[in-house]
């Protein structure tokens, strides 16, 4: 189904949107603010970690996002084994909340392209990993469940990341900025995910046979 049609961007602006709410009432207001889903673990990690990436410039860096996804998806209980079926057969708990959230933040990174220190590379590869079962660090559904029967036969993808290829994910336009971001969440500001989308498409010209030189006498 066409991804642009499918009401996926309307939910990426919905989190964008309660995103600058809760960013106009902390950073203007300076008020508290409460952000809870019917759950816990499914919209409150998308729009607390935007908000997290936008006030704060530690979280904008290539660790910090890491520690971001770690603290506010992992360690809070986001259900990565149902919601991604990963393993198992999809039931109708199925939800791609995580990549959803992957698209906010690229998203950001379109309207901000100078202000985070990772590219859209690293997103790339954590939308891939986070289905490959490669590592330990999305599996089960809950942090203790991890640690009990995952942690100790498994690799951590941010080990893998952080040691080996992390320069191949830097962005090298990155300018620290201190100020918060005001992210739009209007979708004409919106960019489709092509890299992400079309990773599996081929490209009409890749099906024509090729061309034969001349043939010589």
């Amino acid at each position: 189904k066409d991804v642009a049609t499918s009401g996926w961007y309307d939910i990426i602006g919905a989190v964008l949107y309660c995103a600058a709410l809760v960013i106009e009432e902390i950073d203007t207001h300076r008020c508290n603010a409460v952000i809870h889903c019917s759950d816990g673990w499914d919209r409150t990690a998308q729009v607390s970690s935007v908000v997290m990436l936008c006030m704060d410039s530690h979280y904008r860096t290539l660790r910090g996002l890491l520690i971001l996804i770690q603290k506010e998806f992992c360690s809070f209980g986001h259900r990565f084994r149902t919601r991604l079926a990963n393993g198992e057969k999809p039931t109708s708990e199925y939800s791609p909340i995580f990549l959803q959230w992957l698209e906010c933040v690229y998203q950001l990174t379109l309207q901000f392209p100078t202000a985070f220190e990772f590219s859209s590379d690293l997103l790339l590869f954590l939308g891939r990993e986070v289905l490959t079962n490669r590592y330990g660090t999305f599996l089960t559904d809950c942090e203790k469940e991890r640690s009990e029967k995952v942690a100790g036969r498994t690799l951590s993808l941010w080990s893998a990341i952080l040691e080996g290829g992390a320069a191949e994910h830097r962005n090298h336009r990155y300018v620290r900025e201190e100020g918060t971001l005001r992210p739009s969440p209007t979708q004409v500001n919106f960019q489709l995910w092509e890299e992400y989308w079309f990773r599996y498409h081929v490209h009409p010209r890749d099906l024509l046979p090729q061309r034969r030189g001349p043939r010589r006498s």
